[in-house]
């Protein structure tokens, strides 16, 4: 990160005062500001394995048993700078420093963590070594006695991965829509009634039965989607904070704009082989029905900025999260299929992409973070149901990977229960004929 020398010179100031700045030095890069004050001299074409961090005291007790490469470095000897932590190789020799504290003479410091070789590791293994972040607060000092006891209420991050189904009543909010991209729908889509209403909600304009050719909602708005059937999202052209979807025709949709001076709506219209451009804006509202795509598209793709979801209907989820994303052991949480029959709301915060094993390959799946969400009604959470021998998990199956038929019926297993239900079903027809020959 680069400072001016006001920005520098604020920060020195604070810490001049008596205040405790940390600095993260995460790419390598000790040209800037804060790495000179710690006078380190780096090699930049020479980089050294480390097998461990550990403290620089005495006892030198592994802190972090992460291995790794990291670029050598030394710093000068100075009676205001100490070393705290180093990385370490295999014959526990300092390669690197990584953790340094510079004092200044009224109680105040600057601590210097030289995090670069310690993030590529991260980076390359998260899975295995993401949990060691929780080890790094022991490196800065912090006296437990000195901390302020508190009541952690924070709630774990709920969401889930994959896809939500959801059917019925189905009511969306967003302050952001992108509609009509020709690169990605290249059909027409029309409305049965465009209504537009000014700033004292009068009744402005009407038009029936248009084509919409063009739409544009610039500056501050609010648009709100209703409609009755099923909705699958995200889907594919989701990304960040905008969620993709397919809506199904026919659904009504109403732009309420800000009074804002430079928002508007732009809407191109064709009606009997006539083009018409709509300029709205000043407070007003437009309200379209019976939006449709035009053969052979059944669904009407949206992209929504952060959508509000509303379902009075059916919502399943097969691999919902509400417990945190990450398991205890450091790998993504396989999530549990959901399936609520009542009412659901939603708001939707990010989503964010990740690829994973599929059959012989790989492919791309998403996880959805979710500000808050809330549930009214009967709410089934399914348990893994008990299967026949060779089954594998909803899970496996979920990940493209078959049932290994023949080695399950080669398996000296199976071939002990189908001898045992031959024989079973043998003794049951002998039984049947010996008794009928009594009679």
């Amino acid at each position: 990160m680069k400072f001016d020398n006001v920005t520098l010179n604020q920060y020195l100031e604070y810490v001049r005062a008596g205040g405790k700045l940390i600095v993260i030095n995460s790419d390598n890069n000790f040209s800037q500001p804060f790495s000179q004050l710690f006078s380190i001299q780096s090699n930049d074409t020479q980089e050294q394995t480390f097998t461990n961090i550990a403290w620089d005291k005495g006892d030198q007790n592994v802190l972090l048993n992460v291995p790794g490469i990291v670029k050598r470095m030394e710093i000068q000897s100075s009676p205001d700078l100490n070393l705290i932590a180093t990385y370490r190789n295999a014959n526990n020799q300092t390669v690197a420093p990584f953790l340094i504290e510079k004092l200044f003479s009224n109680g105040g410091k600057i601590v210097l963590i030289n995090a670069g070789g310690y993030f590529n590791t991260l980076s390359k293994s998260p899975q295995q070594y993401f949990l060691s972040l929780s080890n790094i607060s022991k490196l800065l000092d912090f006296h437990s006695a000195e901390l302020t006891s508190y009541q952690n209420i924070s709630k774990p991050v709920a969401g889930f991965i994959g896809n939500m189904t959801v059917s019925g009543m189905v009511t969306l909010n967003s302050s952001s829509l992108s509609i009509l991209d020709e690169a990605s729908n290249p059909y027409d889509i029309s409305a049965s009634r465009i209504a537009i209403f000014n700033n004292t909600n009068d009744l402005h304009s009407v038009f029936d039965d248009v084509l919409i050719k063009d739409l544009k909602l610039i500056g501050d708005y609010e648009t709100k989607i209703k409609f009755t059937g099923i909705l699958e999202l995200p889907d594919m052209r989701s990304n960040h904070d905008y969620f993709g979807m397919l809506i199904p025709s026919d659904f009504n949709m109403t732009v309420n704009i800000s009074p804002a001076k430079h928002s508007y709506t732009e809407i191109v219209i064709q009606n009997h082989s006539n083009n018409y451009t709509l300029i709205v804006n000043n407070d007003s509202k437009i309200e379209f029905y019976g939006v449709r795509a035009e053969s052979p598209l059944k669904f009407v793709p949206v992209l929504m900025k952060n959508p509000e979801l509303e379902v009075n209907g059916n919502a399943s989820i097969k691999k919902s999260v509400f417990q945190g994303y990450i398991a205890t052991r450091g790998d993504l949480e396989s999530g549990a299929p959901l399936d609520l029959q009542g009412k659901l709301r939603a708001k939707f915060d990010f989503i964010d992409h990740y690829i994973e094993p599929y059959r012989n390959g790989t492919r791309i799946s998403y996880i959805t973070y979710l500000q808050s969400i809330t549930m009214e009604g009967n709410i089934d959470q399914y348990k893994e149901p008990l299967r026949l021998p060779g089954d594998i998990s909803a899970e496996a199956k979920e990940e493209g990977k078959g049932i290994p038929l023949e080695k399950v019926l080669n398996s000296s297993s199976n071939i002990l229960i189908l001898i045992a239900s031959a024989t079973i079903t043998l003794g049951i027809l002998l039984l049947r004929r010996i008794h009928g020959y009594q009679q």
